[in-house]
C-alpha cells in the first residue's frame, strides 16, 4: 500500500468527514463523557487521562468548534491538535485503501480503543510506524489488518522484505505500583484524611505495602482508613493486613512546602525534599497543599521489586514466537509509554560496549538476541512520541507553516543476523 504521508489544511475536511464516517460520532461522544466522569470522580487522574486520551480529548474539542463555528479549524495550535490531524488523515487515508476485511478490522480497532484504558495509543503508535516506512521508501502491506496472520506490517523497497510488528509498552508493566492505581489510591487517601482535625502544621507519611496496589474498593478504602488513623492519633507507626504507616511531623516555613512557594513546587523538588529530609528515596509523592491548611505529603512505595525489564523481555519473545514467520527477517518496533523524546535520548546517550556500563535495557535487548525466540530478529527499535515543532517560511506573497513531530528511535541490531550490518535493512537509523 502506498499513501500520501503529507497533509495540507484544504485536505482535512474529506479527510475528516472520511475519518467519521468509519464509526460514527456517538462512540467519540460516548468516551469524552467518560473522561469527563473520570475526571469529576477522580480529579488526580487529570494527568493520566490527559496522556492516555489526548487523541479522544482533542477531538472532542475539534467538534465542538466545528458545532461553534460551522467550519473545520485547521491551525494546528499544539502538540495535541498536530497529533490529532496526523492521526485522522492517516487513519482516512489507509481506510479508503484497505479491503473490506481490512476496513472492517480497522473500525473494530477504533471501536475497542475508544473503550480501552489505553485508549487509542497502541493504534497510533501502529499508524506512526507506518507512516515511517513510507518515509523510507517502504511500500508497506497490512498484514494483520487485512486478516492474513504474521506481523503487523511486510515492508517491501526493492529487493527488500522485512517483517515489522508493533508493541506498545505501558510505563506501567511489570511494575507493583501502576500510576492509576496510585492516583486513585491518593484520592482515597485525600478524602479519609480531609475529614481529621490536623494539630500540626506538616505531616510525612510513608505508606509501604507488601507487593501490588490493586485498585479494587476493599483494599484502598484499608489503606486509606490505617493513614487517617495515623494521623488522628498522631501514632508514629501503624500497620494490618494491607500496609504499614509511618508518620513524622515537620515545620515546612523555609521549605519548598512553605505556602509562598507551593506555585513553583514540583513533582521533582518534593521527591528531593523528601530524600534529603526523611531520608526516602523513590516511590510516589503526593503533595496535599493549599494555602492556610498543614501540609500532608504521602509517599507510597512497594516493598516488592518493579519487574519491568522482565515484562518487556517475556512481551518481546511472545512477539518474536507468534508474530513472525522465519524466512523474513524481522523488525520490532516498540512504543514505550510514559517515556519522554528527552529522556530516550539520554537512555540512548549512556549506551556503551562495556558490559560493567550498559543500562538495564541494554542488557535485556542483548538477551533478547541470543534467546532462541530473537534470533531471527534483525533488530528493535525502542520509539518515544516525538516533539511538535512548526517552521514558518516567510516570501514576498506568502507565508507557509509547517508542522512536524518525527520522535527519536534508539535503535538496536542484532549483530549475529545474517543481515545484521546490511545498511539496506536500515528502517530506524543506523546505530
Amino acid at each position: 500500500m502506498r499513501f500520501s504521508i503529507d497533509s495540507h489544511a484544504e485536505q482535512l475536511p474529506r479527510l475528516l468527514r472520511l475519518f467519521l464516517e468509519i464509526v460514527g460520532r456517538e462512540p467519540w461522544e460516548k468516551r469524552a463523557r467518560d473522561i469527563v466522569t473520570q475526571l469529576t470522580q477522580v480529579p488526580v487522574l487529570r494527568d493520566i487521562l490527559v496522556e492516555r486520551h489526548q487523541i479522544e480529548i482533542e477531538f472532542a474539542r475539534l467538534l465542538t468548534e466545528i458545532q461553534d463555528t460551522g467550519r473545520v479549524v485547521t491551525k494546528v495550535d499544539g502538540q495535541g491538535r498536530y497529533e490529532l490531524f496526523a492521526f485522522i488523515a492517516t487513519v482516512a487515508r489507509v481506510f479508503e485503501r484497505l479491503s473490506t476485511t481490512g476496513q472492517k478490522r480497522l473500525r473494530g480497532m477504533l471501536r475497542d480503543g475508544l473503550r480501552s484504558e489505553m485508549g487509542l495509543l497502541p493504534l497510533q503508535h501502529e499508524m506512526t510506524v507506518a507512516v515511517h516506512l513510507r518515509s523510507r521508501g517502504f511500500n508497506v502491506e497490512f498484514q494483520d489488518m487485512e486478516g492474513r496472520g504474521g506481523s503487523d506490517y511486510l515492508a517491501r523497497r526493492g529487493s527488500v522484505e522485512v517483517q515489522v510488528e508493533c508493541k506498545m509498552v505501558s510505563g506501567d508493566i511489570g511494575r507493583m505500583l501502576h500510576r492509576r492505581a496510585v492516583a486513585q489510591q491518593f484520592w482515597t487517601i485525600m478524602r479519609a484524611v480531609a475529614v481529621v482535625r490536623l494539630k500540626e502544621r506538616g505531616y510525612f507519611l510513608r505508606v509501604s505495602i507488601p507487593g501490588r496496589l490493586q485498585r479494587n474498593e476493599e483494599m484502598q478504602s484499608g489503606i486509606a482508613d490505617l493513614v487517617r488513623r495515623a494521623v488522628e492519633d498522631g501514632s508514629p507507626f501503624e500497620s494490618n493486613i494491607l500496609c504499614s504507616v509511618s508518620m513524622q511531623t515537620f515545620d515546612p516555613a523555609g521549605t519548598r512546602f512553605d505556602s509562598g512557594n507551593l506555585k513553583s513546587l514540583t513533582q521533582e523538588l518534593a521527591r528531593d525534599f523528601v530524600k534529603t529530609r526523611f531520608g526516602v528515596d523513590g516511590g510516589h509523592i503526593l503533595n496535599w497543599l493549599a494555602p492556610g491548611r498543614p501540609i500532608v505529603v504521602v509517599c507510597l512505595q512497594s516493598e516488592q521489586e518493579d519487574e519491568m525489564l522482565d515484562a518487556i523481555l517475556n512481551t518481546l519473545k511472545r512477539s518474536a514466537k507468534t508474530q513472525f514467520s522465519a524466512s523474513l527477517p524481522a523488525i520490532l518496533a516498540v512504543q514505550l509509554h510514559d517515556l519522554t523524546e528527552d529522556a530516550l535520548l539520554e537512555l540512548a546517550g549512556s549506551d556503551t560496549t562495556d558490559p560493567k556500563m550498559a543500562t538495564g535495557l541494554q542488557l535485556m535487548t542483548s538477551r533478547f538476541f541470543n534467546s532462541t525466540s530473537g534470533a531471527n530478529i534483525l533488530a528493535v527499535a525502542y520509539r518515544a512520541h516525538g516533539k511538535f515543532e512548526q517552521r514558518v517560511r516567510r516570501s514576498i506573497n506568502e507565508e507557509t507553516t509547517t508542522s512536524s513531530a518525527g520522535g527519536a528511535a534508539y535503535l538496536f541490531r542484532n549483530h549475529t543476523h545474517p543481515l545484521g550490518t546490511d545498511a539496506a535493512y536500515n528502517v530506524f537509523g543506523i546505530r
